[in-house]
């Protein structure tokens, strides 16, 4: 079998216009994937969905209320939301901490430090440390990120494009963000040329939902990824997509990010044994989670796992497996009715295949870091839908 060139991703060839939309149904690559035996099993773990980096009111920047965060969040099915409001408090607001309905609330703190342009801050999520625990003057950030930890909590670089300190102990990176994507100067609004002025004016005047216009907006983050696969040759890291969910802001009138529809663009879904803060918390800081644009089609049920000769059961994303003959990456897509979708495997940054399958498998001919991304068709557009965390295939296991 003739192959190709592989190709690295990068910034321009990437678009939703460009490689993505161009290569469906082309094999970019490598040995071609092949229809897996049924899908993979991950054993005793549950995926819950749930979202990273939600804003209350208890941030400067937020004026909905708490009660209007929690209907969204039960609203949507979510199992978890993890806040991380700004520093210090801004309402006397109670902090959520617990489960309000069906939802787990999981309290939070995000800090900027070194500049007021998300362009040039470093900016941390705290996650699992309550905001009024914090100590004044605010920490440095190493000091932030050892006091996360010492809670049994995470620290995650936010906005990773403006992020300094990359020699920092932190556990993990946004991959996506939906405020870096509506907001691509930091802090101010830039509008994206007459397409972006003609969907604020249909939601304004043709009462278009935020849940049409919203997905409509989003690209793949050619950036955020581009420098998560640089992060990942280095150590392990673990990537989420986040919504910066604020319900702020409006155009022409009219709410343009509600919590209902931000809340889900994207999801995060974590692989764990039960719904509880240490349970998640724990599976979020091994890398088992994925990221899910959930507001295009509910993402739940997708797998990545990688199965060896030797083996019985197979391993989960965020696992590290050791070259071995016979080592095989699985893949379960939840398809969507009627949508086309592409399913793209990676490793260490370079895509290698491609498939439109469900499912699918691949073996593993070289070690490295091989992660999924799955883009889904819209109209014209493919837009990214489901990004998996790594599995890294080592050389050797420790």
């Amino acid at each position: 079998m003739m192959k190709r060139r592989r190709q690295k991703v990068g910034f321009k060839s990437l678009r939703p216009a460009g490689l993505w939309g161009l290569t469906a149904g082309i094999w970019l690559g490598g040995a071609a994937l092949c229809a897996a035996n049924g899908p993979a099993h991950v054993g005793a773990f549950k995926d819950y969905k749930g979202s990273i980096h939600v804003h209350s009111a208890l941030s400067h920047d937020s004026p909905a209320s708490v009660s209007e965060l929690i209907s969204a969040a039960n609203q949507a099915d979510l199992d978890f939301v993890m806040l991380t409001d700004h520093i210090p408090v801004q309402s006397s607001e109670r902090i959520l901490d617990g489960f309000e309905g069906k939802t787990l609330f999981i309290a939070g703190c995000e800090l900027l430090k070194s500049g007021k342009s998300l362009q040039l801050s470093d900016s941390l999520l705290l996650v699992g440390f309550r905001p009024d625990e914090l100590p004044s003057p605010a920490p440095s950030l190493a000091q932030a990120v050892d006091l996360a930890h010492r809670s049994g909590g995470l620290a995650i670089a936010a906005h990773p494009l403006g992020f300094q300190n990359w020699e920092a102990e932190i556990d993990g990176m946004e991959i996506y963000d939906l405020a870096d994507d509506l907001l691509p100067s930091g802090l101010d609004w830039t509008w994206k040329g007459p397409d972006y002025a003609w969907r604020a004016l249909k939601l304004r005047f043709l009462n278009a939902s935020s849940e049409d216009v919203l997905p409509a907006l989003i690209r793949r983050p050619n950036a955020h990824l581009q420098l998560w696969d640089r992060q990942l040759q280095r150590r392990r890291i673990f990537g989420i997509g986040a919504p910066d969910a604020h319900q702020n802001m409006q155009i022409l009138g009219r709410q343009v990010d509600p919590y209902a529809a931000t809340l889900l663009l994207p999801a995060v879904h974590i692989l764990a044994q039960e719904l509880s803060r240490e349970a998640l918390i724990e599976a979020l800081s091994q890398g088992r989670a994925y990221t899910g644009f959930d507001l295009l089609a509910d993402s739940t049920g997708f797998e990545f796992t990688a199965l060896s000769a030797s083996n019985t059961r197979p391993v989960p994303q965020g696992s590290e497996v050791a070259m071995s003959p016979g080592l095989r990456l699985n893949v379960r897509v939840p398809a969507p009715q009627g949508d086309r979708f592409r399913v793209y495997l990676l490793r260490d940054g370079v895509v290698l295949q491609t498939s439109g399958k469900a499912l699918v498998a691949s073996p593993v001919e070289h070690p490295g870091v091989y992660r999924v991304e799955v883009m889904l068709q819209r109209g014209a557009d493919w837009k990214p839908w489901i990004y998996s965390n790594p599995i890294y295939v080592r050389s050797k296991v420790p």
